[in-house]
């Protein structure tokens, strides 16, 4: 469970500098990305991403450059999240949906100091403060106003801004769920046949393709959806069908009954407004219903609570399963049609670009050759760290 708050600090002198210093570095380091990029393109050389500035800036530019060191007082995590929304800025340009990234200007740009949880000690919060990396322990104005520490609420991330001279503090909130679910429930599972999932997994070639839709959200590190898309599978290029397809086929090809396993869903996902329904629901449209596709993400997004940015990505297929003799030789005939999505998590290696998934489902089940609706198969690429709050997302919403 998520929840977000605004409310004014109270910050002290020593304080308050490093936040205005923090803040004008940020804005500097963005400027520079925009300029940097804006000469490589007058250069004719290739634009550089923001990851590839990042490391170009600490490990060349502000050695070669020893009067830029104060670059690297400030806070590295906020530096590198200015440089994201630079990088991000372009991404949206360069995809028609904004226009060229504009300079930020002191006293007129919302430029914000961005922090994150980086150990236990971070991020906590109690009744009249809060602790901010770097900050320390900051006094709020309005006492009580925001869930503490001690009721099990944790920082995920935030931003504290400044205006007409006050200080304030976003900040995105998460309800510490994995205790609460392995102590208040305990799901039904059954034995996933691996035959089953191979089958699945030779209609996942380029050659052999099962899909035809692709739908997803990008994910910031608020929890927030920043981008959503929606396209047919056969609009790709075959490099994005070969990327895809090996992300897809993580799920069924995973070690069966140890990083994938079958769920029941429990009797009372049977409500009109259950994660049961709405899966039903997105696979019946083969995911052509956007409104249906946003609650996705926003209820998948609630359950994966991370502070780094990640994507959610989810293909609709169809398999017209062969009958087979009693030697499974194929008879080549198909009298029974698997129409089925498959959800994928993944963090993000750069700017619009997945690493390998972390979670994912198969729905409905593919028990026996046969789909089974009650049932849904979840993955974990580390079964002993099993992602509790997505559980208790699809299981129990």
């Amino acid at each position: 469970m998520l929840k977000s708050f605004k409310t004014e600090i109270n910050p002290t002198v020593e304080q308050k500098v490093k936040i205005n210093k923090t803040i004008g570095t940020c804005r500097y380091v963005y400027n520079f990305y925009l300029a940097h990029n804006r000469n490589l393109h007058d250069q004719g050389e290739k634009f550089m991403t923001g990851k590839s500035f990042s490391v170009w800036l600490n490990n060349e530019y502000i050695p070669n450059h020893p009067d830029k060191a104060w670059i690297k007082e400030a806070y590295s995590k906020a530096v590198k999240k200015s440089i994201e929304d630079g990088c991000t800025a372009f991404t949206r340009f360069f995809k028609h949906q904004s226009a060229f990234p504009n300079f930020k200007k002191k006293g007129k740009s919302d430029v914000k100091m961005y922090f994150v949880k980086n150990n236990p000690k971070d991020c906590r919060c109690e009744r009249h403060r809060l602790n901010i990396p770097t900050l320390g322990w900051v006094r709020i104005k309005e006492k009580g106003y925001i869930p503490t520490t001690k009721d099990g609420w944790k920082i995920k991330s935030g931003t504290v801004s400044i205006r007409a001279g006050r200080y304030y503090v976003s900040a995105l909130q998460f309800l510490d769920v994995i205790e609460y679910v392995q102590t208040h429930f305990e799901w039904q599972s059954e034995m996933i046949d691996r035959d089953d999932m191979l089958e699945l997994t030779k209609r996942m070639t380029v050659a052999r393709n099962c899909f035809d839709r692709i739908a997803g959200a990008y994910v910031d590190e608020m929890g927030e959806v920043e981008d959503t898309f929606n396209i047919h599978f056969g609009k790709l290029s075959a490099s994005e069908k070969t990327r895809n397809l090996a992300i897809a086929k993580t799920i069924p090809f995973a070690q069966a009954n140890v990083q994938l396993k079958e769920h029941l869903f429990p009797n009372k996902s049977e409500g009109k407004y259950s994660i049961k329904q709405l899966l039903k629901a997105i696979q019946e449209c083969g995911l052509k219903n956007d409104a249906l596709m946003d609650i996705l993400y926003e209820q998948l997004a609630d359950g994966y609570a991370v502070t780094d940015r990640f994507c959610i990505y989810i293909f609709h297929g169809t398999y017209d399963v062969p009958l087979k003799a009693k030697d499974k030789e194929s008879l080549h005939e198909s009298e029974i049609v698997y129409d089925f999505i498959i959800g994928t998590i993944c963090l993000m290696k750069d700017t619009y670009e997945p690493s390998d998934p972390v979670f994912g489902f198969l729905y409905p089940a593919f028990d026996d050759r046969m789909p089974d609706t009650e049932k849904i198969d979840i993955f974990h690429v580390d079964p002993e760290n099993e992602e509790q709050g997505l559980l208790h997302k699809l299981l129990n919403a």
